[in-house]
């Protein structure tokens, strides 16, 4: 069966599909990450790090993904991950895209403003429909003590 290096991992070899993955010598055995899905994924664990299985071997068959929105996709849900199956996928629910933001720089200002202030937070809170915590950071972060 033919292997290949990691572009980054070093003394790690990938063969085609992930079900053989080699680091420093020692083989490792892939896990099933969620075993309730009909195609489930998985996962390594070596150097202290969890790694899907799809992303190491697209890495070392395809190369590394151009921008952080980019994830490891099957083309054909119901096959392996075998390279010729996998690809680099972008996707508004994934990568930088996965946390809309429910407030504006505008909006954060003008919290900020009000809690240096000495508004209570809870009113804020449910005024911008936002979570108490989210102000408390903003506060800790921000406001000059």
């Amino acid at each position: 069966m033919e292997f290949r290096y990691h572009p980054i991992i070093e003394n790690l070899q990938i063969n085609v599909d992930g079900t053989e993955i080699i680091y420093e010598g020692n083989k490792l055995l892939p896990r099933i990450n969620d075993p309730k899905r009909k195609t489930p994924t998985y996962r390594v664990s070596f150097g202290g790090n969890d790694y899907s299985v799809a992303k190491l071997v697209l890495e070392a068959w395809h190369g590394l993904r151009e921008n952080i929105a980019q994830h490891p996709s099957k083309i054909d849900n119901l096959k392996n991950n075998h390279y010729t199956n996998l690809e680099w996928k972008e996707s508004p629910n994934t990568g930088i895209e996965r946390w809309k933001q429910k407030l504006s720089p505008e909006d954060k200002d003008a919290i900020l403003l009000r809690v240096a202030k000495g508004e209570k937070i809870r009113p804020i809170a449910r005024e911008y429909g936002i979570n108490e915590t989210t102000i408390r950071n903003m506060r800790d972060k921000y406001v000059k003590k």
